[in-house]
């Protein structure tokens, strides 16, 4: 699908006329009448004042044709991060073992300095 027929596809999911569409992104109506109609491409202004209008409108739906035409709370869902992530998550998860595991020494160390140090203020007081 051409991105044409994508803006065409959003104004009549918006309800927007030509003339409404033009008006809001600060065109002229032969323009987007032209674009709409497939007689010439939109240009990259037209687009970028598309996406600069209606926030909720998908950047990559209106210029690749994937995902959805909308965009859920203006952020794109990811329904998987990319593997190079997950290896950060594992590493991190590691990480995470490997540090509670010291809290726990850290404290252990900790509870017999202390006892140590009670011991020998009992021997001089």
């Amino acid at each position: 699908m051409l991105i044409n027929k994508r803006i065409r596809d959003f104004c009549e999911f918006k309800n927007l006329k030509q003339s409404d569409l033009a008006k809001k992104i600060k065109s002229d109506q032969q323009t987007i009448n032209n674009i709409i109609k497939m007689r010439y491409q939109a240009s990259i202004n037209i687009i970028k004042s598309i996406l600069e209008v209606f926030p909720e409108l998908n950047p990559k739906w209106l210029i690749l044709g994937e995902g959805e035409m909308l965009i859920e709370n203006n952020i794109i869902q990811v329904s998987e991060p990319p593997a190079i992530y997950k290896k950060y998550v594992d590493q991190l998860e590691g990480d995470k073992i490997y540090l509670k595991n010291r809290v726990k020494q850290l404290e252990e160390e900790n509870r017999q300095l202390k006892e140590m140090n009670e011991k020998a203020f009992e021997k001089k007081g």
